[in-house]
């Protein structure tokens, strides 16, 4: 409960101060968004830390009304990670150009997805619609690919000054959480962020191996060559993954706000109000 109501203060205070923002501010936000193919970027980033919030505010409730189970508890506590990882990903780099070409990169694998999820239903057999039709919606979407590809190739071409020979893919999780980690101080979370990656997304899909890492487990009776087995979450790995989620989800709201600090403003750090957050913070 602690660490849910700092990320609570914490994610209001960000809202705040993003909130406050003049339009006319020059801060890496401004500097992104003047580079073609920089209006992707932050509502990318937005979505995601939306998507953050809302399993954030879910979980407590679920607890409440359904108790601790062993799949729909850590179902959000991954959909949380993922989300904050996505968003804290895409500003990642310390350069404006290498931000944009991030946003650039999801949009295009996502614009591949609804392609590939049109397709699916044209080809399909059983699909009850004429072939004249069918044929059309085909020619249709074919014609949008090529349209899209040109579109996100040509402002990948303008920020680096080639285009991409192929379709982007999307990101290895294992691989960008390796490299995250060293943005984010070495190799202190390299262990503990994949953990609690590959321990959700396993129970997610019930897989056995990851429901016993994460559960308490008491042998009832043996039945044959198997035993039955009575199986509770851990507490201890729900409060691992769980400040695990709640660290990665300040960071991605942490270098959020970072985008939106101006570049030169002598005003920007008030040491005062730093105080009394410190101060609240210590209580929460």
């Amino acid at each position: 409960p602690s660490r849910w109501r700092k990320l609570d203060y914490f994610t209001t205070f960000v809202r705040n101060e993003v909130a406050q923002r003049k339009p006319q501010s020059i801060d890496p936000r401004a500097v992104d968004e003047s580079l073609q193919g920089g209006h992707r970027l932050y509502p990318q980033v937005e979505l995601h830390l939306s998507a953050a919030w809302d399993c954030h505010v879910a979980l407590p409730k679920l607890l409440e009304a359904h108790g601790a189970t062993n799949t729909a508890t850590w179902s959000l506590m991954r959909t949380q990670f993922e989300a904050s990882f996505r968003a804290l990903w895409l500003l990642a780099p310390s350069q404006s150009r290498d931000r944009v070409l991030r946003a650039i990169r999801i949009a295009w694998v996502d614009d591949k997805a609804a392609r590939t999820y049109t397709q699916e239903i044209l080809n399909d057999p059983l699909l009850d619609m004429p072939m004249t039709e069918v044929a059309a919606e085909q020619a249709k979407s074919a014609q949008m690919t090529k349209e899209h590809e040109k579109t996100f190739n040509d402002e990948v071409e303008h920020l680096t000054g080639h285009r991409w020979k192929r379709a982007p893919q999307d990101i290895n999780m294992i691989d960008e959480l390796t490299k995250l980690d060293e943005r984010l101080g070495g190799g202190r979370y390299r262990i503990l962020f994949r953990h609690t990656w590959r321990t959700p997304a396993g129970l997610q899909h019930a897989d056995t191996s990851a429901l016993l890492r994460a559960s308490d487990t008491a042998h009832a009776e043996r039945m044959g060559k198997t035993t039955r087995m009575l199986i509770t979450p851990s507490d201890q790995h729900f409060q691992t993954l769980g400040l695990s989620t709640s660290l990665l989800t300040q960071q991605a709201l942490a270098r959020y706000l970072q985008c939106h600090q101006p570049t030169h403003d002598p005003n920007r750090l008030n040491l005062a109000a730093l105080s009394d957050a410190r101060r609240l913070w210590d209580v929460l």
